[in-house]
């Protein structure tokens, strides 16, 4: 009843709708809309996007993944998260994504994040097409692949080497310590970034001298025997626990073996440290997955064999490795190889001669970092010898 006239008007089918979607409509109606925007859909993309993750899709999403949609959320898609999927312009995409030029990696990321919303919005019948398409007739960025690693083949794997021992931050960082067992670990161990950074306490077994890491890229639990540097490490940050969890304003030292430098989570980012100690040694810059690429090149070099290289990188691999079961003992020494290497990396001097590659203790690295420096065999020179 409009003004006292009834109005009869059709909205839709009485068992495809819901009563309160009908009196939206019928109000949108009141109001002077025409029945096409009334009945269209008000879920924003932000709505669309709690919905893919309440789904039991989403509800399958790794936790890193989920937190990668969360940033895009806030971040370089939030432009778009107030709007619905049907305002949303295919020619609007596009110019956001030609504007993203300077950060081609991170825009191509958030896009395919733009991509997977509207494709769950044809899903939900809340659009009929994906606006997205334009940009892929258009042209993507190209992906930048890379390839790099810290050289074993000079004196920079020393170098880098010689300063998670050596470099000493200008100013004093509360988490410095934390970011450089985080990067020690994915050298030795071969682990990825994620996985070392979100490591708790309830993974790491001292006992048995084993951590696993959760959550992992194939979706496998993947268990790391720790070498005697690895081990050194973990002691070291357990029995500061305490002293750690007092200075930092929350209690993640409790939870988590890399905590954040304000105590609310893990640690997050190791980017800063990593660019310090490659500037101390005198290397050229390399990347947080470039540790993960020379732990790989020190296996092939120390002449590891190939199913206990896809074990200790956690590959996915043939089903010849399904059927072999490497034990723990033999999976430690193959670490322990590693660990050898790169302590025996680090130069020495005797009587005045600097060696690169010296037939010296493999517990170098271990004592100086975690040790009794008495129990160095050759003690690396300070300041840097280079």
């Amino acid at each position: 009843m409009v003004n006292g006239r009834l109005i009869n008007k059709a909205i839709g089918r009485i068992d495809a709708m819901l009563l309160s979607e009908a009196e939206r409509i019928a109000i949108d109606l009141i109001d002077g809309k025409s029945l096409a925007k009334a009945k269209a859909p008000t879920q924003t993309l932000s709505d669309v996007l709690d919905d893919l993750l309440a789904s039991p899709r989403g509800m399958e999403f790794k936790e890193s993944y989920k937190n990668l949609l969360e940033r895009h959320r806030k971040g370089p898609l939030k432009k778009f998260m107030t709007k619905t999927p049907a305002e949303i312009d295919r020619h609007e995409i596009r110019a956001w994504y030609n504007k993203g030029s300077n950060t081609p990696t991170g825009t191509d990321t958030a896009f395919r994040t733009l991509h997977r919303l509207f494709e769950y919005a044809i899903a939900l019948e809340l659009v009929d097409a994906n606006p997205c398409h334009l940009v892929n007739r258009t042209g993507r960025f190209k992906k930048r692949k890379r390839s790099g690693s810290i050289s074993t083949e000079d004196t920079d794997l020393g170098r880098f080497v010689w300063s998670l021992v050596a470099h000493e931050p200008k100013q004093a960082k509360k988490n410095y310590e934390t970011a450089r067992d985080v990067l020690l670990l994915l050298l030795v161990s071969g682990i990825r970034r994620q996985e070392a950074m979100s490591l708790r306490w309830d993974d790491v077994d001292l006992k048995r001298e084993t951590f696993t890491a959760k959550d992992t890229k194939n979706r496998r639990d993947h268990t790391v025997p720790m070498t005697k540097l690895m081990k050194a490490m973990f002691q070291m940050r357990r029995s500061n626990v305490g002293k750690l969890n007092k200075a930092l304003s929350g209690n993640a030292a409790l939870t988590y073996v890399f905590p954040n430098r304000n105590g609310t989570g893990p640690i997050t980012d190791v980017r800063k440290t990593l660019e310090a100690l490659c500037e101390f040694a005198e290397i050229k810059q390399v990347m947080i997955h470039d540790l993960r690429r020379t732990f790989s090149t020190l296996v092939e070099e120390l002449d590891i064999g190939v199913l206990s290289q896809a074990r200790m990188l956690n590959h996915v691999s043939s089903v010849t490795a399904d059927y072999t079961q490497i034990s723990m003992t033999r999976l430690r020494e193959q670490y322990e190889k590693v660990s050898a290497r790169l302590s025996l990396s680090m130069p020495v001097e005797i009587n005045g001669t600097f060696y690169e590659n010296p037939i010296g203790s493999e517990d170098n690295l271990l004592n100086l970092l975690y040790g009794d420096e008495n129990e160095v065999f050759f003690q690396p020179p300070r300041p840097d010898p280079y």
